[in-house]
C-alpha cells in the first residue's frame, strides 16, 4: 500500500470505528504538508504508522473524544528555504 497524501488540507479528520473483531484499524503511511491539527475520533484502536509532515505546520494533535489506543510515528521535516 502507497501512501496517502493530503497536501491541500489543513485538518485531517480520522475516524477508527469498526466492527467486532479486537484488531486496529491502521494507516500505514499518511503525508501531508499543509496539515496544521489531526483530529482522531472513534473508539477502535488505531495505528498510525507513519505521519510525514511538515515541521512548520502540525500544531495540534486531538484526540479528545477518541476512546481507543492511539500509535502514531510523527516526523516533521523543515520547511524548504525561501
Amino acid at each position: 500500500m502507497g501512501t496517502l497524501t493530503l497536501d491541500n488540507d489543513e485538518t485531517i479528520n480520522i475516524n477508527s470505528t469498526g466492527g467486532t473483531t479486537a484488531a486496529a484499524n491502521s494507516i500505514n503511511a499518511l503525508a501531508s504538508a499543509a496539515a496544521t491539527k489531526i483530529v482522531v475520533t472513534g473508539d477502535r484502536d488505531l495505528n498510525l504508522i507513519a505521519f510525514t509532515g511538515s515541521g512548520t505546520g502540525l500544531k495540534t494533535l486531538d484526540a479528545s473524544a477518541f476512546t481507543g489506543k492511539l500509535d502514531m510515528d510523527v516526523t516533521l521535516t523543515a520547511a524548504a528555504s525561501r
